[in-house]
């Protein structure tokens, strides 16, 4: 009897000891604390990114139905923007949790435990952190699919400039409208397949794929005097409660991403750069030949004006009040052949509304307009001596297919900045890579924690200057800001 009741005396005593060591290790440990004023001017950082994406964001949903009618490239617009809120939002989430110490104990009289983490947040926490890591992915996939919408936008622009009859004709405009539709559906699919791989990722640490049993401290999840075990390098310092294999597939799969995108992006300006070329001499080749036969059999010599090649100077007289030659605005205006879709490599056999050529904006831009430059600026300039001089007609076909010509060259202006996009995610997630993949390599070096919130800092560069570049690049988006800020000072001014 006397047994039996000393067995529950002796395990009070034992769990009391273990009470006590657990607090006696737990009051030793020295947590650093970031509870400092200085510190909320890291704060203000991804605040500023927040208010200046939001904007934009707003801006291109209030037009969202009509510029989706437009092209599908604002449908990535719209993914890149509302990644780069959610990356600020999460970013000053994580500045905020560490300076009141968020699933820590802001309440104790010490400092130094302040910044330990709280039993029963770890689920918490390493949800934000891996979500946070998970966004680098989704902002460079992002800029990806924004390339490849960009390119279809710009071929799709020259094709409809070369033969926009031959597509409004054929077959009723269904095929290509169907194709309109094709591509779009598929933007949405790759549009959630890039959030969704993603997510599906950042879910697993709460499989066990992390650190959140083992860390101890919020900021560098060990203290500064804890004694490594070989079971604690496997976590990651730099970004804790993140397992370092976990951080590994991150920065793996972010330089893979942004390697595809340089090259990507870099084919995509040489195949638009290729076309361009092709087609330039394919309808220098036209004006010549066009030029050859108009001297050879001319049915009028009074209605053809001839120009020196050797810089001499056109009559007084305007271009316009020139004698027109109807044949050669319909060699202009007409689709042409397929032979000349050949030098584009545009030709497929199984549609026949894609055997088209495609215009040169360089040159026919130049040759469209030569009347109403020399109408408008009265001044001289010479032009190719087989190039008969003739005013276009101003048909509804002629005008089309100028403001077809003017969104090509958008569209291409478009590709160029999207090279300023990609450079400046890559520099400026660069530090943060480096910095997780040294800690990393090194688990017994030292963070200098200047050097880490500077690191954690540079992505927010990018998230500043994104929207402008798209407002710089996108015409709809430039529209659309204009609108929000007159719609927004029309309200305030009443």
């Amino acid at each position: 009897m006397e047994s039996s009741t000393a067995y529950p005396m002796l395990t009070t005593t034992v769990e009391s000891l273990d009470d006590f060591s657990m607090n006696h290790t737990l009051s030793n440990l020295t947590c650093t604390s970031r509870q400092k004023p200085l510190f909320l001017i890291f704060c203000a950082i991804p605040s500023i990114s927040i208010v200046i994406n939001v904007v934009v964001l707003v801006a291109v949903l209030r037009k969202t139905r009509k510029l989706m009618r437009q092209s599908h490239v604002y449908a990535h617009v719209n993914s890149t923007l509302l990644a780069n809120v959610l990356f600020s939002i999460l970013g000053l989430l994580q500045l905020i949790s560490l300076y009141v110490h968020f699933g820590g104990h802001p309440e104790d009289p010490n400092p130094a435990r302040r910044g330990m983490v709280k039993k029963g947040s770890g689920q918490l926490w390493t949800f934000l952190k891996a979500f946070l890591c998970g966004m680098f992915i989704i902002i460079c996939g992002n800029i990806g699919l924004l390339i490849d919408s960009i390119r279809h936008t710009t071929c799709l622009t020259l094709r409809t400039a070369a033969g926009y009859r031959s597509h409004q004709l054929e077959s009723g405009g269904t095929r290509w409208k169907k194709r309109l539709v094709t591509r779009r559906q598929r933007s949405y699919i790759l549009i959630a397949v890039l959030w969704i791989v993603p997510i599906v990722y950042v879910l697993l640490p709460f499989a066990g794929w992390s650190c959140a049993e083992v860390c101890k401290c919020l900021s560098q999840c060990f203290p500064s005097d804890h004694r490594f075990k070989a079971s604690d390098y496997r976590c990651s310092r730099a970004f804790p409660p993140m397992a370092n294999s976990w951080m590994a597939v991150v920065v793996i799969g972010w330089a893979c991403l942004l390697l595809g995108v340089i090259f990507f992006l870099k084919r995509s300006i040489q195949q638009v750069t290729h076309m361009w070329t092709q087609c330039h001499l394919t309808r220098m080749s036209e004006r010549h030949n066009t030029g050859k036969s108009a001297d050879e059999n001319p049915e009028n010599p009074a209605d053809t004006k001839i120009v020196e090649s050797n810089d001499s100077a056109l009559p007084h007289k305007p271009i316009e009040s020139l004698p027109g030659n109807s044949e050669v605005v319909d060699s202009i205006t007409r689709p042409s052949t397929g032979a000349d879709s050949e030098h584009c490599g545009m030709n497929d056999s199984s549609d026949k509304d894609d055997n088209v050529s495609v215009f040169s904006a360089g040159s026919d831009r130049k040759y469209f307009s030569l009347g109403e430059q020399a109408d408008a600026r009265c001044q001289k300039r010479s032009c190719d001596s087989t190039a008969p001089l003739s005013k276009p007609k101003s048909t509804g076909a002629h005008r089309r297919m100028m403001d077809h010509l003017r969104a090509t060259r958008a569209t291409t202006f478009s590709l160029r900045y999207v090279i300023w996009m990609t450079a400046s995610f890559g520099i400026c997630t660069a530090p943060t890579m480096i910095f997780i993949t040294v800690d990393m390599c090194y688990p017994g070096f030292v963070l200098n924690m200047v050097a880490l919130n500077t690191c954690f800092l540079c992505p927010y560069i990018y998230c500043y200057m994104c929207p402008f570049i798209l407002v710089k690049c996108l015409p709809g988006v430039k529209t659309s800001l204009s609108a929000l800020i007159l719609s927004v000072y029309s309200t305030t001014d009443k």
